[in-house]
């Protein structure tokens, strides 16, 4: 792989890691920075790269380490990026919509979400996801249906009076 092919790579593949990124970490400018370092370390690591599967498998692999060190190393302190996303008067009304869904999110335990967001958000296969996570296929089936039976109890919760 050269240098072109990791452009192509990014072309093809930021907007996704982005999105996993953000809702893994549930803020906007540190899923922006371990976006460019997944990209960073695609450029270090072209030259060891062997394609033996999808690209997205190897990126996400490397967006997942990347993320899951971020969130080890992290406070827990108050979420208030989405409340100040909020205040934005250009802040986009369909934004608005994804706020329960956002919320409902981040109410999943961390392994649940991380397995969810790359079957939905990565678009990884289960065998994929199983090599990425180092589980068992059964494993990671499990996990996602997990997810979306607390997904959905979340998201009736919310929208109940």
């Amino acid at each position: 792989m050269n240098k072109s092919t990791a452009q192509d790579l990014f072309k093809r593949h930021h907007l996704s890691l982005f999105r996993y990124l953000r809702r893994m970490t549930e803020n906007s400018d540190q899923a922006e920075e371990l976006t460019q370092e997944v990209f960073l370390r695609v450029l270090r690591g072209l030259s060891n790269y062997r394609e033996e599967g999808r690209e997205e498998a190897w990126l996400f692999q490397i967006a997942r380490n990347l993320v899951l060190n971020k969130l080890r190393d992290r406070n827990r302190q108050p979420k208030l990026e989405m409340l100040n996303d909020m205040r934005n008067p250009s802040y986009p009304a369909r934004q608005l919509e994804k706020l329960g869904l956002e919320q409902a999110l981040s109410r999943l335990n961390d392994a649940d979400r991380e397995i969810f967001l790359l079957r939905e958000i990565a678009g990884l296969g289960y065998e994929e996801i199983s090599r990425v996570c180092d589980l068992s296929v059964d494993a990671v089936k499990s996990r996602i249906y997990r997810a979306r039976i607390n997904l959905r109890a979340f998201m009736s919760m919310k929208s109940e009076p």
